[in-house]
């Protein structure tokens, strides 16, 4: 692409990007976001004689965690041990007061989640 292309390219994107935001100033509009997140739910097993259970149970550290205990992730191999943990992308998430907010979640693995959202004062 040729650089005079390119420079006017971004001149009118920017013109456009301010005119818009002057609309919603005078207007007294305030922006509108559709926030996209996905969440996952990461499973893991493995033996006492690879890697030794973590000292203190996750799950008491936040709800994003289980931890299912040598013996208890399966009775037939009490070696065994099996940790879930859950990953949200994006994990974080800020739009100025007033704006209005569309939240679009996608759940892989699981059937029920807890959500919340949580907003200062």
């Amino acid at each position: 692409m040729r650089p005079q292309l390119v420079w006017n390219a971004t001149i009118g994107g920017v013109l456009a990007l301010s005119l818009g935001l002057l609309t919603q100033a005078v207007h007294g509009q305030q922006p509108a976001h559709t926030i996209f997140m996905n969440v996952v739910e990461y499973k893991g097993s493995t033996s006492t004689e690879k890697l030794a259970p973590p000292a203190v149970n996750p799950a008491t550290l936040s709800n994003g965690y289980v931890l299912k205990a040598p013996g208890e992730a399966d009775k037939t191999a009490p070696q065994v041990w099996e940790i879930d943990s859950y990953a949200l992308t994006p994990g974080f998430v800020a739009v100025q007061q007033g704006d209005t907010v569309t939240l679009q979640v996608l759940v892989v693995n699981g059937d029920k989640h807890e959500v919340g959202v949580l907003a200062p004062d």
